[in-house]
């Protein structure tokens, strides 16, 4: 095998592997955007929470939510229903007595929301580009163009953990559910004491896309598309389609007719 030879095999080992990572990281990405859990949200509760928020004739259910771990996504929040059976719920809720309510969430968490969609937008053009150059004729240079692609994917996916400095790990995220509370000067109830944020399933989804991402990266530049089907090359070293084969034609002898 010569050196060409060795290189061309080398590349083309890069450009399998970039795909099945690029395949792994987008997936791993779209089920973080979409988990109700990317982190996990603990409240520290005094002892009297739950007697306060009764008497201030908020429902049972709305007051269980706080007293169990939550998980926070982008779309929607993980409450624990019991006894151990895990729901998904969205922002807006009816609250009786109240009417419908939604958290106010903050430029950080809007910013974590919106560079989910840019990092999977471009992930995914990356992901269809180089699984389409297996039928599709694309240039060498065509395909280091995905390393601006995986750059950005791999950016944005690792700023999604803006999450975490956002409002949604504050004392006061949902206390628009808990109206009637007595409150502390900046509005929320005083029962509230503290909030833990930790890593959720969504968060480590993310970690992987992110990691992932980043391989691709550093494969693209040297990665080599297979020649697409159909295709073969010639001897001045140029790709053509294949010439459809044909049974000869045969005129059938005509017989004298009577």
């Amino acid at each position: 095998m010569s050196a060409d030879e060795k290189r061309r095999a080398a590349g083309q080992g890069n450009y399998f592997c970039a795909s099945l990572f690029c395949c792994i990281a987008f997936i791993c990405g779209m089920n973080a955007a979409w988990a109700c859990s990317f982190l996990e949200r603990e409240v520290v509760l005094s002892e009297n929470f739950t007697a306060d928020c009764m008497a201030a004739e908020i429902s049972e259910d709305v007051c269980n939510a706080l007293t169990e771990t939550q998980g926070i996504g982008f779309y929607g929040f993980e409450v624990t229903v019991p006894v151990d059976q895990r729901l998904c719920l969205g922002y807006t809720q009816h609250i009786e007595g109240v009417g419908y309510v939604t958290p106010d969430f903050d430029t950080k968490f809007n910013s974590a929301k919106a560079f989910t969609i840019v990092a999977n937008i471009f992930g995914g053009i990356a992901f269809i580009t180089l699984w389409l150059a297996s039928c599709c004729q694309l240039s060498q240079q065509r395909i280091k163009g995905l390393s601006c692609h995986f750059f950005i994917a791999t950016l944005f996916q690792g700023l999604t953990f803006l999450i975490y400095r956002s409002v949604v790990c504050h004392r006061g995220f949902f206390s628009e559910y808990f109206q009637g509370m007595e409150t502390d000067e900046d509005g929320i109830p005083v029962d509230i004491l503290d909030v833990n944020c930790s890593l959720g399933s969504g968060g480590k989804l993310a970690i992987v896309a992110t990691v992932f991402y980043f391989l691709c990266l550093n494969m693209i530049p040297t990665a080599v598309p297979p020649t697409p089907l159909g295709m073969r090359e010639n001897a001045a070293g140029t790709t053509e389609p294949e010439a459809a084969t044909e049974e000869p034609f045969t005129e059938e002898p005509k017989t004298a007719e009577p």
